[in-house]
């Protein structure tokens, strides 16, 4: 799951557990890793620097509302996309960020203090999450590993705590 939003995990994670239930699969099988971009600095200071991840999401949410009805979706995960936005996920992000507030990098990216990443983890995981893959911040990258292990997570292919 490529965002960060609790709400969101769970709701994700509970549509792929009852598929697989319906499909004849053990849905506590199921293991559930969440990708978002994250560092440890006040969002204030990092908020446009992330704004392209939300982006690339509504990418996919376009694509969802294509083919599914939008009241099927949650509100938080359609209502934040600019419905003419034409993002287009290339090597030269070419595409406008300013249809993503403040409220949705908070919600899909992992920001703040170490307190604010314990705790956006630990409600990953009680949303359903078993591995969080972190996309540091580019230049920022042993900065945003040693936060973490300072934290107590591991980079690597480990399971969430």
């Amino acid at each position: 799951i490529q965002l960060a939003d609790p709400a969101l995990v769970a709701w994700l994670a509970g549509q792929v557990r009852e598929a697989a239930g319906r499909a004849g699969r053990d849905p506590d099988a199921i293991r559930i890793q969440v990708a978002a971009p994250a560092v440890v600095d006040d969002p204030a200071a990092v908020r446009d620097g992330l704004r392209w991840f939300p982006a690339l999401v509504a990418n996919h949410v376009l694509d969802l509302l294509r083919r599914a009805e939008p009241g099927s979706l949650p509100p938080a995960l359609v209502d934040y996309v600019d419905h003419e936005a034409r993002y287009r996920y290339i090597p030269q992000h070419t595409g406008d960020y300013a249809f993503v507030d403040d409220a949705t990098v908070d919600r899909f990216c992992i920001t703040g203090g170490p307190a604010a990443h314990q705790d956006r983890i630990a409600a990953l995981c009680e949303a359903g999450m078993t591995q969080l893959n972190v996309y540091p911040v580019p230049g920022r990258e042993a900065e945003t590993i040693a936060a973490y292990a300072a934290l107590g997570v591991t980079p690597g292919p480990t399971e969430a705590r």
